[in-house]
């Protein structure tokens, strides 16, 4: 376990901080360590008493924590995404901002064109975070009705649609509270209920 961890995990883990490696790729990292686990090249080893899976599971979870390339390809994507969020003034995001999302939010879904390798794979970090964050409404004009995140319980409303209404700022009124008769009048009962009971800070 310790030289799996050590080698065969590790040596990949600077490129995987910054590129999206293949699916076909991080099977085959995935195959060298299960081999050499059960010790393939030796005829008098093939007992395999525990499934793989079991085995490459955390220890927290009762496994022996060697680790999945794929999990770790993602974490270390999100990790790097996660740094780009927080840090928008490093030279290396306005640089990424200037090329593909000058006036937009990174989480919001780019134009399908050409676009480099680490970027996509910036965007798979980006995914991640998405999907098991929320945004905290404040005063709504940056927060995207239908593609961002912001209602407790609920995801993201994408097969709701109204031309009107873009951005969550357009449901606050002037006096900075919910536009209670339109949120009504637009959303199903639960979602309406849900919404109005986001605190708006």
């Amino acid at each position: 376990m310790v030289l799996i961890n050590s080698t065969l995990s590790a040596y990949p883990s600077y490129q995987m901080q910054c590129f999206e490696f293949p699916k076909s790729v991080l099977d085959e990292f995935d195959k060298l360590q299960r081999d050499f686990w059960w010790q393939k090249d030796n005829p008098k080893k093939e007992f395999y008493p525990k499934a793989w899976d079991d085995i490459r599971t955390s220890k927290v979870s009762s496994g022996i924590g060697i680790r999945d390339p794929y999990k770790v390809n993602m974490s270390l994507l999100a990790k790097l995404a996660w740094r780009m969020l927080k840090n928008p003034e490093d030279l290396w995001v306005k640089i990424l901002r200037g090329k593909y999302f000058p006036r937009a939010h990174p989480f919001h879904k780019n134009k399908d064109y050409e676009i480099s390798w680490i970027w996509h794979s910036i965007r798979s970090g980006l995914q991640i975070i998405k999907e098991n964050c929320i945004w905290q409404v404040g005063d709504g004009r940056s927060i995207h009705v239908t593609l961002d995140n912001w209602i407790p319980d609920v995801g993201t409303l994408s097969n709701w649609h109204n031309e009107d209404i873009k951005f969550v700022s357009d449901l606050i009124t002037v006096e900075g509270g919910w536009n209670i008769d339109l949120i009504d009048s637009i959303f199903q009962p639960r979602i309406a209920n849900k919404i109005k009971s986001v605190h708006l800070s």
